[in-house]
């Protein structure tokens, strides 16, 4: 018997699959396919929060483009115009250091949104008459190596 995937919840033979304790034999899935679910309302959520940051950090670099002009041509009480380019530094300096991790924390965000997304992957069969959900995750690296070894095992069992 040759195993084609394993982890916690799932395990993938040559001749069966389990999925969180119940064993589906390969040869009595006459179908499997997969698919989208519907978007799990917290990870959708989530991913509007980490939009937001998004549009924040936008607004910060906006905000850091813009003022820096008005700042030079503003009547402040500061004669020389050394002392309000260093102004103007000091304070484009401060507004970076405070916003820089809310951009590093959006950029972060983005990695885990494109790896792990809100889309849920389903992969689903038919046995024994019925329809069975195999899987559902909105993790698409997870998804991928376990229909892969899925369509292995399957294709294994037909020769």
């Amino acid at each position: 018997m040759t195993t084609y995937y394993r982890d916690n919840r799932l395990h993938i033979t040559s001749t069966e699959i389990r999925v969180d304790g119940r064993r589906f034999a390969l040869a009595e899935l006459t179908y499997v396919w997969h698919g989208r679910g519907v978007p799990d309302p917290r990870l959708v959520s989530r991913r509007t929060g980490r939009v937001l940051l998004l549009l924040a950090g936008a607004v910060l670099a906006i905000g850091c483009a813009v003022k820096t002009p008005a700042l030079l041509r503003m009547e402040t009480g500061i004669p020389s115009l050394t002392a309000r380019i260093l102004l103007t530094a000091a304070g484009s300096f401060a507004l970076v250091a405070v916003g820089w991790p809310l951009v590093e924390l959006v950029l972060v965000g983005m990695d885990h949104v494109h790896l792990h997304g809100v889309a849920m992957h389903e992969i689903r069969a038919h046995w024994r008459g019925e329809e069975v959900l195999l899987l559902r995750t909105p993790d698409s690296l997870l998804f991928g190596r376990v229909y892969r070894a899925l369509e292995r095992a399957l294709e294994q069992q037909s020769d």
